[in-house]
């Protein structure tokens, strides 16, 4: 097999499963969190990571079977990523100092997606083929929206949460 078929198999692998990471941990965020607002955004992106799940699959089976990219598989349109801090309503502030779950759901989020976005853009940096590098390129922009979603909600609420909890100094 051709050295650069194989790492994009190898990448796709490792894609495959870090996207099944990231379905079934939103799966669990949404149904952890007590945010109406949460759960729904929660499982969009979870809906997200499987449609690339089932992308990077497609992709996966095609390289190994015919040596090539699948050119007609699709991610699909890229949805307008949750608007900045408002993945949850704003009844999270009401409780924000027992917020401890929605907290830690937005951290590791926001790691799994910088993750990705690292993965990604590697990949795109290392394919020969110019389909790979479009679709990864395509993977860096879902995935730095879904990152971005994360940050601006964990900003917002980040030092009113500290502030509630007792964590600060002051």
């Amino acid at each position: 097999m051709d050295p650069a078929n194989q790492r994009t198999i190898d990448g796709l692998r490792l894609a495959i499963q870090d996207e099944a990471k990231g379905y079934h941990f939103y799966m669990m965020a949404a149904g952890s969190t007590k945010d109406s607002q949460g759960k729904g955004v929660f499982t969009r992106l979870a809906m997200e990571e499987l449609g690339h799940l089932q992308f990077l699959r497609t992709q996966y089976s095609a390289l190994l079977q015919t040596g090539k990219p699948d050119e007609k598989a699709r991610l699909g349109r890229r949805p307008r990523t949750a608007a900045p801090a408002t993945i949850f309503s704003p009844e999270i502030y009401a409780r924000l100092k027992e917020a401890h779950y929605e907290m830690s759901a937005l951290s590791i989020g926001m790691r799994l997606e910088a993750a990705a976005v690292k993965l990604y853009t590697e990949m795109a940096r290392q394919a020969t083929d110019e389909t790979v590098r479009k679709f990864f390129d395509e993977l860096v922009a879902w995935e730095t929206g879904h990152y971005d979603a994360l940050s601006h909600q964990h900003e917002a609420l980040q030092a009113r949460y500290w502030a509630a909890g007792g964590f600060t100094p002051y």
